[in-house]
């Protein structure tokens, strides 16, 4: 089992689509910028880390500052998507995902767990 945790508070994939004059969506660069950063405390982490290539289960514990956070359930969009080819190859490989939501008002981060479906 592998346990990471990533600091700051975590962003909403869906609120961070912007579209343009044709109405094409793209992504903010706020969302870009956070996901670079889940990426790079990633390898700081784990350095020289081979992604998972078997199916996967994963717990997930969200510690926001306060009662003002995000929907649990959009939570994890984000940092599933930035650990692609990081941690695993394609987050299909999540076959099991357990969210918790929890309040650290002077550390907001998320903790996961990760561990291969034997």
């Amino acid at each position: 089992m592998i346990k990471l945790i990533f600091i700051g508070r975590p962003i909403s994939k869906d609120n961070e689509k912007i579209a343009n004059r044709q109405g094409r969506f793209f992504l903010s660069a706020k969302y870009k910028n956070y996901a670079r950063d889940i990426q790079t405390q990633f390898c700081s982490q784990l350095p020289n880390f081979k992604p998972y290539e078997k199916d996967l289960t994963v717990v997930m514990n969200f510690y926001f500052e306060d009662k003002r956070c995000l929907d649990l359930s959009n939570a994890p969009k984000s940092i599933c998507d930035a650990l692609q080819n990081f941690l695993y190859k394609n987050d299909k490989q999540i076959c099991e995902l357990h969210l918790f939501k929890k309040f650290d008002k002077k550390n907001p981060r998320t903790e996961i767990m990760v561990d291969e479906i034997k």
